[in-house]
């Protein structure tokens, strides 16, 4: 599956995780425990579903990737629509609501999607601070970006109080541009240096964001007075000759103030993983198949979300399990023996998890709220899992 390509229109440059997202879903590992979960559905009717906040008064925020627009290029397969239905989604009491409601404080947000609404991006990281909402936009060059749509949103980190409209905190992709190749990755068909972004997710805590830039392979963090700068780079899977790259999705805090970072990798069975980063952006280690922090038998595949609470790791995989659709939300105990539990989970994204130890998992991550390929059932939605 090719993981970088050339931006040449609008819906092309917005699609950078699209593309990751659309290939064929490799099979499952067979490590899930016996016992499984249940879970119940929060609320439907989300569009595209990505990252999920939950903020210190329990409200669960959702970045919705919005359904593209009513501007479109490309025919057939390649066609893509571009607008502005991006939207941040708050839900008050996710940990009794069954089948509720949920609004959508912040508007407005560029987004990318076929014709039909599936496989949006834009709108794909959410977290909060203070009371400020913190919002991640994907990249693409403005200059190819149609009137009337708000160009100067694209690779930003936005802030925005509800209701309100976003203002530009930093500019993430500029990071990529102008520091040369952080990652240092060489595109295996040209011999250069491979130059992209697509900021993907953010961690809003103690006064900085960190964000994860997806086709960049490093998290940039941003701080009050001072320019975005790299974080950390994520070491590429493999040889340098191989096209096994990062492709960071997620971010949670760990324990001990560690970082931990979800990592889509390459489409393989259990070549993605968990990355441990010190507070100061040092690389610790990783989690998954072979992992130095914790070894997880038969790895993970396809990371999209990750969340931390009491000596557990939650772990979206968006095409494991041997499921149609495809997907597992998993449990791992932070331990050197860990115990592994998965449940089906169709296309998950982002992970949060309450005190009572209720995980929010945003399931048919790649669906608007009119559902996706004919199937029932199969709106953006907020699942309700206990382990």
């Amino acid at each position: 599956m090719e993981h970088r390509r050339s931006m040449t229109t609008a819906a092309a440059a917005l699609l950078g995780t699209a593309a990751l997202l659309a290939g064929a879903a490799p099979s499952a590992s067979a490590h899930s425990a016996t016992r499984v979960p249940t879970a119940r559905v929060v609320v439907r009717g989300l569009n595209n579903p990505r990252q999920v906040w939950r903020d210190h008064t329990g409200k669960l925020f959702v970045a919705e990737a919005g359904t593209g627009g009513s501007t479109c290029m490309g025919t057939g397969e390649d066609e893509q629509c571009i607008g502005t239905t991006g939207s941040i989604a708050r839900i008050h009491y996710p940990g009794s609501t069954v089948n509720g409601t949920f609004e959508r404080v912040v508007t407005g947000l560029v987004s990318t999607a076929g014709p039909d609404g599936s496989f949006a991006v834009g709108a794909d990281g959410v977290s909060t601070d203070e009371g400020r909402i913190y919002i991640q936009e994907t990249y693409a060059p403005p200059d190819v970006v149609p009137a009337p749509i708000p160009s100067d949103q694209l690779g930003k980190l936005l802030r925005a109080k509800s209701f309100r409209t976003p203002e530009i905190v930093a500019d993430i992709s500029k990071v990529e541009f102008e520091t040369p190749n952080p990652d240092g990755y060489i595109d295996p068909a040209t011999g250069q240096p491979e130059l992209d972004s697509n900021p993907y997710a953010v961690l809003a805590t103690h006064g900085r964001q960190l964000v994860a830039d997806a086709a960049a392979n490093d998290i940039i963090e941003v701080r009050p007075g001072y320019e975005p700068r790299v974080f950390a780079v994520l070491p590429q899977h493999g040889s340098a000759s191989t096209d096994r790259q990062a492709t960071p999705t997620s971010l949670a805090l760990g324990p001990d103030g560690t970082i931990l970072v979800g990592e889509l990798a390459h489409e393989e069975e259990g070549d993605g993983r968990v990355t441990v980063l010190s507070s100061s952006g040092q690389y610790l280690g990783y989690i998954g198949k072979g992992g130095s922090i914790i070894d997880v038998p038969g790895g993970l595949t396809t990371v999209t979300g990750v969340a931390y609470r009491s000596g557990k790791l939650y772990v979206s995989q968006l095409f494991a399990g041997i499921g149609d659709p495809p997907g597992l939300l998993t449990r791992i105990t932070w331990s050197e023996h860990p115990t592994v539990t998965s449940i089906p989970v169709p296309f998950p994204a982002g992970v949060a998890v309450d005190p009572a130890r209720n995980v929010f998992v945003a399931a048919w991550s790649i669906a608007p709220a009119s559902g996706a390929f004919g199937a029932p059932d199969s709106s953006g939605q907020i699942w309700r899992v206990r382990f």
